[in-house]
């Protein structure tokens, strides 16, 4: 039986946006807030593994450098999200605050960038036989 990475990146792609976009809101309805940042490396790793295999393997196969760009796009932005300072310091006239800034848009469009990739992957591989230039690979 074959594993298809593209049908296991889509999936983990969209439970990451799900996450994003539905647990403030959950949270919020429960009068709670849980520390999830552990869960944002889990998926990073995840993504940089599963849309890594699919990416290499498919493109071999189609070689359209479009699904290229959106998976390193979607794994750049989530890796982003992470890596970058979640609080800005703000000078108010003689005094600083210490600002949250809202990162969850970067992880909302980097989820929305892989899962767009596989979806590609999965067409082009249907879709195309193999190039010429792919070929000797």
């Amino acid at each position: 039986m074959k594993i298809n990475t593209d049908h296991i990146g889509t999936v983990l792609s969209c439970t990451c946006l799900l996450h994003c976009i539905a647990l403030p809101f959950i949270l919020v309805w429960m009068g709670i807030y849980n520390d999830t940042e552990w869960l944002h490396s889990v998926f990073f790793v995840g993504a940089i593994l599963i849309t890594g295999h699919a990416m290499w393997h498919s493109y071999k196969k189609h070689c359209k450098h479009i699904v290229i760009f959106f998976g390193c796009m979607g794994i750049l932005l989530l890796g982003l999200d992470i890596f970058l300072p979640h609080t800005h310091t703000v000078a108010h006239g003689d005094h600083f605050h210490e600002v949250e800034a809202d990162s969850e848009i970067l992880t909302i469009i980097g989820s929305v960038f892989l899962v767009s990739t596989h979806l590609l992957n999965m067409y082009y591989n249907r879709r195309l036989h193999t190039c010429e230039n792919c070929k000797n690979e």
